[in-house]
């Protein structure tokens, strides 16, 4: 079987330096296409996540070793930059079993789902657990966006790409009303009815937007807001 090397970064702690040095470690991880994102679920078993470009969920044991397909999302589209592009565990993970992806669906549109864990397998997603929070039409095949993530205040962050137009032309990343190159915030611990979420109060444009003017939506910009 062919052998992937999934670089990983590790932060390695210095007794002598008050800096932290990062070394890129290839590790062994069988199986892999186009992986995008690796994902560590806090539930103290160190396992890890991979996300792929394709659709597919693999998940690995402490030392690499290959526990199963997690999950499959099979409607993914929009060719280009998108796929199956970010995944993040609820902070009660190991309580509710549930989880958040984020992907570009058939139609080229970007959407963010909920999915939870069969209760006997912590390796396998059930599919027919998914819940559709939210989904934003989108029209060209660049710029989706970035990651998913849990902010300290509890809340859901996603990061969205303006769209794909050359030099955002039609003004998506500025304008408050659309959630294109912006950066999102809600809560998704206040209601068990559609649309599965709610608007924290402190929103600053009273709608999911929480920061507005991204162009290509990178994960970076999570590290200077949550």
């Amino acid at each position: 079987m062919k052998h992937s090397l999934l670089p990983i970064f590790l932060l390695l702690s210095r007794t002598l330096s008050a800096q932290p040095q990062l070394a890129l470690i290839p590790v062994p991880a069988n199986g892999l296409n186009a992986p995008l994102q690796v994902v560590n679920v806090a539930d103290g078993s160190n396992r890890f996540f991979v996300v792929q470009k394709g659709g597919g969920i693999r998940v690995y044991g402490p030392a690499w070793d290959f526990l199963g397909n997690f999950l499959h999302i099979p409607e993914i589209g929009g060719g280009g930059e998108g796929g199956l592009l970010s995944m993040v565990f609820h902070p009660d993970y190991a309580n509710n079993g549930l989880f958040y992806v984020y992907y570009t669906n058939a139609a080229g549109d970007l959407d963010l789902a909920r999915y939870q864990v069969y209760p006997n397998n912590p390796n396998l997603a059930n599919p027919s657990s998914k819940v559709l929070l939210l989904s934003i039409p989108h029209p060209d095949i660049y710029h989706y966006g970035g990651e998913l993530h849990f902010g300290s205040d509890g809340f859901l962050y996603l990061s969205t790409g303006d769209g794909g137009n050359p030099g955002d032309m039609i003004n998506n990343a500025q304008n408050p009303n659309v959630l294109l190159g912006k950066m999102l915030r809600i809560a998704v611990d206040t209601t068990s009815v559609a649309p599965y979420y709610s608007i924290p109060a402190d929103n600053p444009f009273g709608n999911e937007v929480y920061a507005l003017g991204f162009r290509f939506g990178f994960a970076s910009a999570f590290k200077s807001m949550i």
